[in-house]
């Protein structure tokens, strides 16, 4: 359904603009000390505020927490127990967990950018609220809606033929965020908005990779440590298409990436310490490209109420400049080697 034009009345204009400077992504929040245990008329009590559930939705899914949804999903899979075989994979991609995750998201309103029709909607499910009571309570509206997101994802998720590894059993010199390992899947789960920024940071930084070391091996060597450093500093720009501070998109960055390196298994043809080096490459590497976002983002105000925003250079001039920071990246060949390099890139073989 085509969303309509925010309202003229000067009211609204001003919730409007309250929202968006909040901006807030569909995340965090443990809801269980928001659902009331008082039933009351035509809805619950949430958070203070009386709700109207979804038909066929009840409470208990408001304060669900991720353990809960972990059992749900995998009871799912095995017809009634929650566990399920760590030799399992997941066929699931990010493409297709970013897919699912925003066709959940568009059953519900946009916290980050309300429409006329996104009010609409949370006046007919909060019931009785008027414009000031949702300008006062934004944070417990979101939650509301960030469970019930949570809960439909795992439900669709559900009838996929998906299963999430807890580690992933080789490592891909092409992979960045294709079959997902447990940790991956379960952050999706938890951070469903994020799925589609971090899905594009990656396609994005492959294409950029291979466009820029078309001759690369893209494992240990200077394209390897370029696909890391943009990866990262593409996660921070998309993510903070809807953010306002600069260390809330870096956060972000690092939350996912740390679980995509904690998530490998050492290939059996790689020492201990070959495989801990290698590790301490890529950590180091993601770090070097948040850096650099940190150095070129920026913070403007939009629009006709000057909404705050982080912004961030074209991807290609970001590209050609973290291609200017491989020219000095420096070859390592222990741990120690990368530590006395703090301000730079840093690569195994040539």
């Amino acid at each position: 359904m085509k969303k309509t034009k925010y309202s003229n009345n000067n009211k609204m204009k001003k919730v409007f603009y309250l929202f968006a400077l909040i901006a807030f992504t569909l995340t965090s929040c443990d809801n269980t000390n928001n659902v009331e245990n008082l039933q009351i008329t035509d809805g619950i009590r949430f958070g203070g505020l009386k709700v109207s559930l979804p038909s066929g939705y009840d409470k208990s899914v408001l304060s669900l927490d991720l353990t809960d949804l972990q059992n749900q999903f995998y009871s799912s899979k095995t017809g009634g127990s929650s566990k399920v075989k760590s030799s399992e994979y997941t066929n699931i991609t990010f493409e297709r967990m970013a897919i699912l995750a925003e066709e959940v998201i568009s059953k519900y309103p946009n916290i980050d950018s309300l429409t006329a029709a996104d009010i609409a909607l949370i006046k007919h499910d909060f019931i009785g609220i008027d414009d000031e009571t949702i300008e006062n309570n934004i944070e417990i509206i979101e939650s509301f809606y960030t469970a019930l997101i949570r809960y439909d994802l795992v439900k669709v998720l559900s009838q996929k033929n998906t299963t999430p590894l807890k580690a992933k059993s080789v490592v891909s010199n092409d992979y960045f965020g294709y079959e997902m390992n447990s940790s991956e899947f379960w952050y999706f789960v938890w951070h469903p908005a994020l799925a589609k920024p971090i899905q594009n940071a990656t396609s994005k930084a492959n294409e950029l990779t291979a466009t820029k070391f078309p001759s690369s091996s893209r494992y240990q060597d200077k394209g390897d440590a370029f696909r890391h450093a943009i990866w990262n500093a593409l996660m921070a720009k998309y993510i903070g298409l809807d953010k306002n501070n600069v260390a809330d998109c870096i956060d972000r960055a690092k939350d996912f990436s740390d679980l995509h390196e904690s998530g490998g298994q050492k290939p059996g043809n790689m020492t201990d310490e070959q495989y801990k080096l290698d590790g301490q490459m890529d950590y180091h590497n993601n770090g070097q490209g948040r850096n650099y976002f940190v150095s070129v983002a920026w913070i403007i105000k939009e629009g006709f109420f000057k909404v705050k925003r982080v912004r961030a250079p074209s991807e290609e001039q970001m590209a050609n400049d973290i291609l200017e920071l491989t020219k000095t990246a420096k070859k390592v060949v222990t741990v120690s080697d990368i530590n006395s390099n703090p301000n730079n890139l840093v690569h195994i073989v040539d």
